[in-house]
Parts: structure tokens; sequence; C-alpha cells
């Protein structure tokens, strides 16, 4: 779970920095022409497939762990539960 963490803060960090700096508030389009509006396009795409894909780990480890805390509270249910491992 560390990782997921460090990638929101990785995610704020960036909103941050572009805060701070201007950045969020300038059009993309107006700013950047030609092969500049292409990389800015290509950096957005590769952005949202990156965010795309962490979702669907993040997705998976919380199935992951939801099924976990199902096998523990059936195990505390049956009275098998000596402390959580």
């Amino acid at each position: 779970m560390e990782l997921g963490m460090e990638a929101v803060e990785d995610d704020i960090c960036i909103l941050k920095h572009e805060t701070a700096y201007g950045g969020a508030g300038e059009s993309p389009v107006s700013v950047c022409a030609g092969d500049e509006s292409v990389a800015s396009h290509f950096a957005l795409v590769t952005a949202y497939e990156d965010i795309k894909k962490r979702l669907r780990d993040t997705e998976r480890e919380n199935t992951l762990l939801r099924k976990r805390v199902k096998q523990l509270e059936d195990k505390v249910q049956d009275g098998g539960g000596g402390g959580l491992h």
C-alpha cells in the first residue's frame, strides 16, 4: 500500500507545482504550437494511460483486501480466530 500513497503524493506535488508556477491557468492550445502541441498531447495521453493503469492496480489491490477481510471475518465468526496474522 505504500506505493499507492506515494503515487497520490506525487500527484499532489504536481498539482502544487502547477499552481505555484501558474501552469494550471494557461491554455495549452494558446501556449503550444506545432511540435510542442503534439508533445503536450502525447504527455497528456501518457499521463492518462498511467492513471488508468494505477486505477486498475488499485482496484485489484482493493479486491484482494476485501477478500482477505471477508476471510478473516468468516474465521472470527466460526470461532477459529485466535488472532490476526
